[in-house]
């Protein structure tokens, strides 16, 4: 017996220091990654779906068919149909959505607001993406804003596009903090709908943690890729930048951030929260405003600012970016299966060998049609399992349970039974796999899988007596 002792405990020594630590039971964790969550709905953004509201913008509702012959200017008709629009789609994207009146010259001016409330105890913070929807076109000679056309299809259609789509996009989940898509009218003018709306809010105690303002997100005539980042000064506005040009690279996406401190341009609505402590910031395409790459958009203030001059490769590589900043700043909440499987590390042949599963939900959400399967390595057969739950050897040594619905923090284990077969080779790795999935969307995947090594070893073989 000594001999034998001496015998497994340097086959031990020998195994700790050959075997890789998941062989022995001891988790890894994967490397960092794109959340996958995240990474979903960047990829639900819809370049068809960002042109036909461009096109919609631009057009006048009163000819047949889509033209560029419409306008939005802050003292046309065009104005209330184009909030009409934006509150339809906003309604449509499971938003509570809020008109904002103000009063300009006389003339009724409305901002538009949709709100996907955060749920739990942090939907107090507030995260806003916004642009401007009004239209102007005063550099085009003789323009007459009572009668002649604004198309604003750069300026502001394109970023007015991905505050539409990516109110779409993120109205299908859930998250732990507030987002707030805002439409401002009266930009053009002076910063009308936003100064309005900035100045309620602070007024309101709003506790708004960043503004993405995004204004003019079309024009790329040279193809670099370029767009710029008015940030300022504030440490709190640079930090909400830094998150952008993070998920820029984090999910691989096709542009070339600059970033603009003391040379940051105020001429959108980004300024209005600058001027109530907000931390905000202005993403705009290569306007040369301070950069050196002179790709500015000759069309901009004019009639010919329409639909044809974009490139829509580049707004919707945009819009990807703001999702996927706010999504992560407003924290997804989801559904979280995960599994352990536990067991030893060495096993005699002919001798029992017991795994333990342990599942649980670690989400925010209630994850349904939960389902366990383990893949239980040949020479291995499967005796009984203490789980209670619905079990089938659904394919040769695959075995499946149906935990069915399963609530957040909510979990057990269970034990299955099996016998080592009695023809393994000593020094045999026994390779079991066991999986949970979910019909609901996770959050992250990496701990929906965990796999345990066994080591068969030499030992005296005594028949099980049942």
């Amino acid at each position: 017996m000594a001999r034998n002792r001496k015998r497994i405990f340097w086959l031990a020594v020998l195994l700790s220091l050959l075997l890789p630590s998941a062989w022995l039971g001891i988790s890894r964790a994967d490397e960092a990654s794109p959340s996958p969550i995240v990474q979903q709905m960047v990829e639900a953004v819809s370049e068809p779906a960002l042109a036909d509201h461009i096109l919609h913008l631009q057009d006048d509702p009163h000819q047949p068919g889509l033209d560029a012959e419409g306008s939005r200017h802050s003292f046309s008709p065009g104005l209330a149909l184009a909030a009409e629009y934006i509150g339809q789609h906003f309604a449509t994207a499971g938003l509570t959505v809020e008109l904002d009146p103000f009063v300009r010259q006389g003339t009724v001016m409305t901002n538009v607001v949709g709100t996907l409330a955060g749920v739990g105890p942090g939907d107090d913070l507030i995260y806003i993406l916004c642009a401007h929807y009004d239209s102007i076109a005063n550099r085009t000679p003789g323009w007459d804003p009572a009668t002649d056309p604004a198309p604003g299809a750069d300026d502001n259609g394109s970023g007015t596009a991905a505050v539409l789509e990516a109110a779409r996009v993120l109205g299908q989940h859930h998250f732990a903090h507030t987002l707030r898509f805002i439409a401002f009218a009266g930009e053009e003018q002076g910063l009308w709908g936003s100064a309005h709306y900035a100045q309620e809010a602070r007024r309101a105690g709003d506790d708004i943690r960043g503004v993405i303002n995004l204004d003019m997100i079309g024009w790329d005539s040279d193809g670099d890729r370029v767009i710029e980042l008015h940030v300022g000064t504030d440490p709190a506005s640079e930090a909400l930048a830094n998150r952008f040009t993070t998920a820029l690279s984090t999910y691989e996406l096709d542009l070339v951030p600059q970033t603009f401190t003391t040379d940051a341009i105020g001429l959108s609505d980004h300024a209005s929260f600058w001027a109530q402590g907000y931390p905000a910031f202005l993403g705009i395409e290569d306007t040369e405003f301070g950069g050196p790459t002179a790709d500015f958009n000759p069309y901009y203030h004019t009639v010919g600012d329409t639909f044809d001059k974009l490139d829509m490769a580049f707004v919707t590589a945009f819009t990807r970016a703001a999702v996927a900043t706010l999504a992560e700043l407003a924290e997804p909440l989801t559904t979280d299966v995960a599994i352990a499987l536990g067991g030893p590390a060495m096993v005699r042949v002919g001798t029992i060998l017991t795994y333990t599963l342990t599942y649980s939900n670690v989400g925010a959400l209630i994850a349904s049609g939960v389902v366990i399967t383990d893949d239980l390595p040949l020479g291995l057969s499967y005796q009984a399992d203490d789980s209670g739950l619905p079990h089938v050897e659904w394919a040769p040594q695959v075995h499946r349970w149906e935990v069915g619905e399963l609530s957040p923090g909510d979990g057990d284990s269970f034990v299955v039974t099996t016998t080592v077969g009695v023809d393994l080779a000593p020094g045999t790795l026994l390779t079991n796999t066991a999986e949970i999935g979910t019909a609901s969307l996770e959050g992250r995947v990496d701990n929906n899988s965990s796999t345990l090594m066994t080591v068969v070893f030499w030992g005296l073989y005594l028949p099980l007596i049942n």
